[in-house]
């Protein structure tokens, strides 16, 4: 199958890391329908982070920042919100004014993220972590989306699958599943690739999230190029989830198929171990899952 032509930015893709462009902030463009905000809170953790990590996940997001300014002509609210700028009411503020001001919205949030339960004999809660570590809890996302319009929505945090659908929680009151907070749909499809059906998109992983610098093991591309092709062909192009995310594995794992690849089939990773004395880590199941209507591109395409 022939290669399509893309741009020489995203030429400019193949080395390791990415060449920092300029930081754009709060942009807005008349009459447009739709918001779209991107985080990076970069929160830390010593030896599993790796060297440089962090300030490739700058230089994606100011990437996707642009591609968005350039080609998201129907986006009426865009921000930023990267490093210290990431908090736990960032999170929440950002939503509620894009659910309350706008018809649409799209997230991408990349970090780390962990479960939790409110009860010993309650269901499992998942949250996001801010940049100073603090919980971006699935149960305070949920009032801060309260009309359900963010329709596509990127979690390239660990666990950010599990437990759907979710439930309301017997002992908080809170709902469960990130899926379920950030879009108020329990009955999404669970594998869009082949689902043409409803109004979301949601991707998330089960399990471990790659880091960007973690290698595909195609040439030399890592999982931070994946990100980029994926949102260079919902942007530039204007593609679904379904075809965009198949080009970008393409290019990045060297195979169109998008389910025969790793990153879409369940494996295992075993992580570096630190230096004794600390404990060494755990392995992890890994697995991205899109979950919802494969038709679907980002609101407004």
């Amino acid at each position: 199958m022939k290669r399509k032509t893309i741009t020489v930015g995203a030429l400019l893709l193949l080395s390791l890391l990415f060449v920092s462009a300029p930081q754009l902030f709060g942009v807005k463009t008349a009459k447009a329908a739709n918001a779209g905000v991107i985080y990076g809170p970069n929160y830390h953790i010593e030896y599993l982070d790796l060297p440089g990590e962090e300030q490739l996940t700058r230089d994606v997001c100011t990437y996707m920042m642009n591609m968005f300014v350039s080609y998201g002509y129907n986006y009426g609210w865009l921000y930023k919100c990267v490093d210290s700028a990431a908090t736990r009411s960032a999170y929440g503020s950002n939503a509620y004014y894009a659910e309350t001001h706008y018809s649409a919205a799209t997230v991408f949030t990349k970090g780390h993220a962990s479960e939790y339960k409110c009860n010993p004999n309650g269901p499992k809660h998942h949250y996001l972590m801010d940049t100073n570590g603090l919980h971006v809890e699935d149960d305070y996302i949920w009032p801060n989306t309260p009309y359900g319009r963010h329709r596509f929505v990127c979690t390239w945090h660990c666990g950010t699958t599990m437990d759907y659908p979710g439930t309301i929680c017997p002992y908080c009151g809170g709902r469960t599943s990130l899926p379920y907070a950030w879009t108020h749909s329990n009955t999404m499809n669970l594998e869009a690739y082949t689902s043409s059906t409803g109004n979301y998109v949601y991707i998330g992983h089960e399990g471990y999230s790659p880091q960007f610098l973690n290698p595909t093991g195609w040439g030399s591309y890592n999982h931070a190029h994946y990100v980029y092709y994926l949102y260079l062909y919902l942007l530039q192009y204007h593609m679904n989830v379904r075809d965009a995310a198949s080009w970008a594995a393409y290019y990045t794992f060297g195979n169109y198929y998008l389910p025969a690849t790793q990153l879409y089939t369940l494996h295992w990773v075993d992580p570096p171990d630190p230096p004794p004395p600390n404990p060494p880590f755990p392995g992890f199941w890994s697995r991205m899952h899109i979950f919802g209507n494969g038709n679907l591109g980002l609101p407004g395409y």
